[in-house]
């Protein structure tokens, strides 16, 4: 009769051993459930506030742009010591790299003094639509590297004239 309470033990032993390891397994897929879970949501929260900077930099990049091409256009005759200087100065206090002066066929000048054609660029064109616009370019003309341009149009009695844009 021990011998077989002996084995009604191990049998109970081993239930208990097997509902045990189950009950850990189903603990631990609820627990990286959850961990899952959380680090999505938090994953999605700064995704949305990095996107929400991105937004506030990108307005002021424009309103910059905007502000300089009015600044520009309301001078009558462009001085080219005073647009260089205005370049310099964005350059120097933004996030861009280049600053570009534009005429109405896409021929200008970069604010290192480089002479660029871009009448070809959908920037170029959208932006002497009338539009501001931002745009990934895969080839820079000037040493082929991706950049991403930011343009809008230089107005003159509500036309477009030309474009300044950034990068």
């Amino acid at each position: 009769m021990e011998k077989r309470n002996k084995g009604k033990f191990i049998v109970i032993l081993l239930i208990f051993a097997v509902i045990t390891a189950f009950s850990v397994v189903y603990y631990q897929q609820g627990a990286a459930a959850d961990a899952k879970q959380r680090t999505d949501k938090e994953l999605s929260d700064i995704a949305n506030e990095q996107a929400k900077t991105l937004q506030v930099r990108l307005q002021g990049q424009y309103i910059l742009l905007e502000t300089f091409a009015t600044v520009l256009t309301g001078e009558g005759e462009m001085d080219p010591v005073r647009v260089q200087n205005g370049m310099d100065a964005i350059v120097e206090n933004s996030l861009f790299l280049h600053i570009a002066v534009l005429d109405g066929t896409g021929n200008g000048r970069l604010n290192t003094g480089e002479e660029i054609f871009v009448g070809d660029r959908s920037y170029f064109q959208e932006a002497m639509a009338g539009k501001n616009i931002i745009e990934r370019i895969e080839q820079d003309k000037l040493n082929n590297k991706v950049r991403f341009i930011q343009a809008v149009p230089l107005m003159q009695g509500g036309v477009p004239v030309g474009v300044v844009f950034g990068s």
